[in-house]
């Protein structure tokens, strides 16, 4: 192990002892999970009609959003991959809870596009949006829907081609953060929010 990577290593290992150290003494069991208070569920990257949307619909689906807004607030954070996967995952939870297969099948827009298995992320928003009646603005969301998979790609194939520095950080968090602003953009128009 060369020398940067073992200094590294030892301040993280440090760090742990230390945030161990300073539980125990605040009489905090690790074992013991706790669901973030309100207060702490706020931060700068959470949108609150989202939020509230989400946990309307899905405890599960409140909490993915919550996880993946307290990674943002992590400023120790050494890599964006996990979050950008689970922002990615979070859509496609939306997609299926709001415009399911057999019910896209139905439709009489509906055809099967070659290489696929069933309806595809454009054809589930097609399907969200005509539901909730958001003609004027549907076909620039659905083509733009691609999108946020394009830069999860992009970004996870940036993390795995090089080594997780410092100097890299605020890329990939930059880069993970233009996905999250699209997903917002995208939540508001799956979720039928209006903005205030």
């Amino acid at each position: 192990m060369d020398d940067q990577i073992r200094s590294r290593f030892d301040l993280a290992l440090k760090q742990a002892r230390l945030a161990r150290q300073s539980a125990a003494n605040l009489g905090i069991n690790e074992n013991v999970t706790r669901r973030p208070t309100a207060d702490a569920q706020k931060n700068l990257y959470m949108d609150e009609p989202i939020l509230q949307a989400l946990r309307d619909v899905s405890d599960a689906m409140a909490d993915s959003y919550l996880q993946i807004t307290a990674d943002f607030q992590d400023e120790d954070r050494l890599n964006w991959d996990g979050t950008a996967h689970t922002i990615r995952e979070l859509l496609r939870k939306i997609l299926e809870q709001f415009a399911p297969a057999d019910e896209v099948l139905k439709q009489k827009w509906y055809k099967q596009e070659a290489d696929t298995s069933g309806p595809t992320q454009k054809q589930k928003v097609r399907y969200i949006l005509e539901q909730n009646n958001s003609d004027s603005k549907q076909k620039q969301v659905v083509n733009n829907i691609d999108i946020i998979d394009s830069l999860v790609g992009s970004l996870v194939r940036d993390v795995y081609g090089r080594a997780s520095d410092a100097a890299h950080r605020s890329k990939d968090k930059t880069e993970a953060y233009k996905i999250l602003r699209y997903f917002h953009a995208f939540a508001y128009d799956l979720l039928n929010l209006k903005a205030s």
